[in-house]
């Protein structure tokens, strides 16, 4: 295998592999098995694999969305601010939206539409590295600039000012008990679930004033 460009661990147990080239692959029951696609539907390349609650792939090439159902797939088109971003995301919520992320944008795909959030929404500029959804459902993104969430449609971000150490947030994720941990420069980051509760309702608090 060479040219790994994305990975996913699905809910039944199966790896999904994406190759530069375009290639999918699935690892299920000790088997390595070549994910054909009907014709005009291949990948270029794969840039994210995700899955959704109701068992479906979903592949990014870069341009547009392909969604796998069993053998039924259909492609999506992205919108031409998240195309082509060197750094992005994607990422299948519990409420079945799904999340792209690129250089000053988020997309949000619901019911076959896009929303994008831009600095409009208070969503910070720079690369997005990253996005994980906690216990609660809330979504939480890496950046250049921090730890930023989404409260009441409105993005807060949590840096310097509240307690970061300075650089860029590399990846996030939560443990069993709810502890935050964060990929930094320096190395990780361990956060009280309540530290991040006390510093959003400030922030929150700040944003409602101006």
């Amino acid at each position: 295998l060479t040219g790994i460009s994305a990975l996913h661990a699905g809910p039944t147990g199966s790896l999904w592999m994406g190759q530069l080239d375009g290639t999918l692959l699935q690892y299920a029951n000790d088997r390595l098995r070549l994910v054909r696609w009907p014709s005009g539907l291949q990948p270029t390349s794969i840039v994210g694999i995700t899955s959704d609650a109701r068992g479906r792939v979903w592949v990014d090439d870069g341009q547009r969305l392909l969604q796998r159902d069993g053998d039924r797939v259909r492609s999506v088109p992205v919108p031409p601010a998240l195309r082509a971003s060197p750094q992005r995301f994607l990422h299948a919520d519990t409420r079945n939206r799904l999340w792209l992320g690129a250089d000053g944008h988020v997309g949000v795909l619901e019911d076959d539409r896009f929303r994008i959030y831009t600095k409009a929404d208070d969503l910070p500029s720079g690369q997005r590295a990253g996005i994980h959804e906690d216990g609660r459902g809330r979504i939480w993104i890496a950046s250049d600039s921090g730890l930023t969430t989404l409260e009441q449609g409105r993005f807060i971000t949590f840096g310097t000012a509240n307690g970061l150490p300075p650089g860029r947030v590399f990846s996030v994720t939560e443990d069993r008990s709810g502890v935050f941990w964060l990929g930094i420069g320096p190395g990780v980051l361990r956060v009280e679930p309540k530290e991040l509760d006390a510093a959003s309702d400030s922030l929150a608090a700040a944003q409602a004033e101006v």
